[in-house]
């Protein structure tokens, strides 16, 4: 074991991750509730996901995969946030953007919290966009 990967994974912070995750399902229903199925499918294949590495985390396959459906569900909102031109959307995916940028380089859980709370706002305003907008 890492000792990063010690000091990275602490039981309580990895915790608190894991009770953010929720807010990422209730996104995810509230796009389906709207129709927007593949934010939606991408939402509720990064909670999915999320539960699974965060509820016990450790380096390897669980995180790679988290980390890779991540990236999925960022770009499947880059592209719909530019397709319905959602101005707020777009500030909140830069500070999330940032955000889990800083937390993956400097392991840090309050910046990943700050993440997930970013991408879930931008979420909800995206899709008040897209349910405005005729081209999704």
């Amino acid at each position: 074991m890492l000792d990063s990967e010690i000091q990275y994974y602490s039981v309580s912070k990895s915790k608190r991750i894991l009770y953010l995750t929720p807010f990422c399902l209730f996104t995810s229903l509230l796009t389906f509730y709207r129709q927007q199925y593949a934010i939606s499918s991408c939402e509720f294949c990064l909670f999915i996901t999320s539960v699974i590495h965060w509820s016990n985390p450790s380096y390897g396959w669980k995180r790679n995969l988290d980390i890779f459906i991540s990236t999925v569900n960022i770009i499947t909102h880059l592209y719909y946030i530019y397709i319905s031109m959602c101005n707020i959307a777009f500030y909140c995916a830069i500070i999330t953007l940032i955000s889990f940028y800083i937390s993956l380089t400097y392991s840090s859980y309050t910046m990943h919290g700050i993440a997930w709370i970013f991408a879930c706002t931008g979420n909800i305003y995206l899709s008040s966009c897209l349910s405005n907008c005729l081209y999704y």
